[in-house]
C-alpha cells in the first residue's frame, strides 16, 4: 500500500519549482502599495499566515524587517527556513500563539483560507486574526474563485516531472459541497533518475466559500471590507478573477 502524508510534507520538497509561474513580486508590490496607502508603516509589525515555503515573505522581509512568517505545516516551514526569515512559527491560523493587539497588519495569501475545513472554522479564523490586530490594521488575503476550480482545475489531471520526483496531481471539483479534492501522487526516483514503483499520496482538500459566508464571517469578527481586487491588481471586476483579493480593516 503507498502511504498517504499529510498535505504539504512531500509536496515541500519541490514546491518552490512547482510555484515558479507564480507572480510573487507583483503581489509582494500590490501588498506594499496597500499597506502604504493605508498607513502601515514598514517598521511595523507584519504577521504572514500559511507562508508555505517563504517565497511572498522573502520579497516582503527586505521592506518589513519585522514581518513574522507562520504556516501549520512543519516542513514547509523547514524550507521557509533556508530563505533565512527570522520569525518562522508553526502555528495553526484558527488559534494564533500571539497576544491582543500585537500586530498592525496581516497576510494570507495564495488560496490559504481555502484550506479551512468549514464555515465554523472561517469564522474562528476571521476572530482570530481580529483579537490580535490592533484597531486601524489592515489584513490582506485572498481565496480561489469558482471559475478558476471549474475551468482550470476540475477533472484535470496534471503530470510535472522534478529532479527527485515525478508529481502526478488529479483534481475533482464537487459542485455540491463546493469542495475541491486534489490528489498529489509523488513518485520518487533512485540515484539514477528511475521512477520507483512506491508512491507517496497527498489528499488536498479545500472549500470554495460564497461572498455571503465571507462577508459574513468578515462583519462578525470586526473587520470592514475596504475592497476586492481581481488577481492581485488594482482591477475591481471579478468576472474573470483567479484569486479573489480582499482588502480589509480592523474596527
Amino acid at each position: 500500500m503507498n502511504p498517504e502524508f499529510a498535505p504539504y510534507r512531500t509536496f515541500a520538497k519541490v514546491y518552490d519549482t512547482a510555484m515558479a509561474h507564480v507572480p510573487y513580486l507583483r503581489w509582494a508590490s500590490f501588498i506594499d502599495s496597500t499597506l502604504l496607502n493605508h498607513r502601515i508603516e514598514r517598521n511595523e509589525l507584519l504577521l504572514e499566515m500559511g507562508c508555505g515555503t517563504g517565497i511572498l515573505a522573502k520579497h516582503l522581509h527586505t521592506l518589513y524587517p519585522s514581518l513574522i512568517t507562520s504556516d501549520i505545516s512543519f516542513e514547509m516551514l523547514q524550507a521557509a527556513g533556508n530563505k533565512n526569515l527570522p520569525f518562522n512559527l508553526q502555528a495553526n491560523m484558527c488559534a494564533l500563539p500571539f497576544i491582543d493587539q500585537a500586530f498592525s497588519a496581516a497576510l494570507a495569501t495564495h488560496d490559504v483560507l481555502n484550506y479551512l475545513p468549514d464555515s465554523t472554522s472561517l469564522q474562528n479564523h476571521f476572530h482570530e486574526t481580529a483579537r490580535v490586530m490592533r484597531k486601524g490594521g489592515i489584513y490582506i488575503f485572498d481565496v480561489t474563485s469558482e471559475m478558476n476550480v471549474v475551468e482550470f482545475y476540475d477533472g484535470q489531471t496534471i503530470t510535472e516531472e522534478y529532479e527527485t520526483m515525478t508529481l502526478t496531481w488529479e483534481n475533482f471539483y464537487d459542485k455540491r459541497k463546493k469542495e475541491i479534492i486534489s490528489t498529489l501522487s509523488f513518485m520518487p526516483k533512485d540515484e539514477t533518475k528511475t521512477v520507483s514503483n512506491r508512491n507517496q499520496i497527498e489528499i488536498h482538500r479545500q472549500n470554495v466559500f460564497s461572498p455571503a459566508i465571507l462577508r459574513k464571517s468578515i462583519k462578525s469578527a470586526g473587520f470592514k471590507i475596504l475592497g476586492q481586487f481581481a488577481d492581485y491588481s488594482r482591477k475591481k471586476s471579478l468576472k474573470n478573477a483567479r484569486l479573489i483579493v480582499y482588502v480589509l480593516q480592523r474596527l
